[in-house]
This record gives C-alpha cells, structure tokens and sequence, in this order.
C-alpha cells in the first residue's frame, strides 16, 4: 500500500537507491528484469497521479463493475485455456453452483478476494491483474492494477538482492518517505 502511495519519480528514485547497494551481476539482472516488466503492456502510457479513486466513489456501481469484469474474464480464461467448470470450481474453492453465479455477468455477485489469489496459485498466473481487464464505468482501476502489478514485482525483486540488514534500512526509508504522501 504504500509503495503504491509514492509518485512515480520517489518510486524511480528508491528503485535507483536499492540499485545502487548492489554488485555489477546484481545491477544488470535487475536491470534487465525491470526493462522487461515495464514493457507490461499499457504500463508506459499511465499517469500513475492519475489512476487514484475520486473523493467519492459510487462503490455499488463499482462493485457491479468489478464483479462484472471478473465474470466475463473468467469465462474468457476459462473456454480460453479450455477448462471445465467443475476445474474452475475446484480450484477456486467454489461449488458448481457458486461458479455458476460468478460467471454470470448480467448479474454480478460479490466473491471474497481470495479467488482471485486461488486463481493466480493454482493456475500458476504471474498476475490477476487481467480479471479487470473488463471494467468498463472504471477502466482507470484496471490501469492502476497493472501499475501496481509492476510496482510490487519490481520492489519485491530489487528487495530480494538485499542482505538482510540492507532490506530493513531500505524497508525504513520506504516507510519514511511514503509518510508524505498518506
């Protein structure tokens, strides 16, 4: 949450204080990591500042067009990597008839969160962002979605190449400059 508070450039400026805690092999993997997943399709067009909610959200007809979405891209995942019902069922810890109800797009109902982390371990996805690919009165929240995707990838990774001592002096200044901006 609160990487995701930070501007793009505080963000950029972490990225480039990690980067540069590490060897040369460190730099260049990273770098090569990050090149790769800010070419995430429709990441370079956002305007990160833009992306959050108004003051006053409508959240019935932003749940209607959440659970919406998710209807009609979990058909789509679903006759796309030809899987049965009952799979999808299976693995998203649903019965038959509770995925029957989250298909239905012409009547969305809201579904615990948890789906959406059953789907992305148990169909080994990179990502979930795509089940709001679908959005169509809040296309700005699948937007965010996919630049929060990139921002926790890329911060979970440069992380990862830390020592232990180094990741909790960084964690600290994350905390200390995402203050700012809550």
């Amino acid at each position: 949450m609160r990487i995701g508070k930070l501007p793009t450039a505080q963000f950029n400026a972490m990225l480039d204080i990690i980067t540069h805690l590490y060897g040369e092999d460190d730099k260049q993997a990273f770098a090569t990591f990050r090149a790769e997943l800010e070419a995430t399709p429709g990441y370079q067009e956002l305007d990160y500042s833009a992306l959050f909610p108004p003051e006053v959200l409508d959240l019935e007809a932003f749940g209607e067009d959440y659970y919406r979405s998710v209807a009609v891209s979990a058909k789509a995942f679903r006759k796309e990597h030809a899987l049965s019902e009952k799979t999808m069922a299976k693995v998203l810890g649903l019965s038959a008839y509770q995925y029957g109800v989250l298909e239905n797009e012409n009547k969305p109902v809201a579904f615990s969160v948890a789906i959406g982390f059953r789907a992305k371990l148990g169909f080994k996805l990179n990502s979930h962002v795509n089940f709001t690919a679908e959005m169509r009165r809040f296309p700005a929240f699948h937007q965010l979605r996919i630049a929060q995707h990139v921002r926790d990838s890329l911060i979970v990774e440069a992380l990862r190449r830390l020592e232990e001592k180094e990741k909790k002096n960084v964690s600290q200044m994350l905390l200390s400059l995402s203050n700012m901006y809550i």
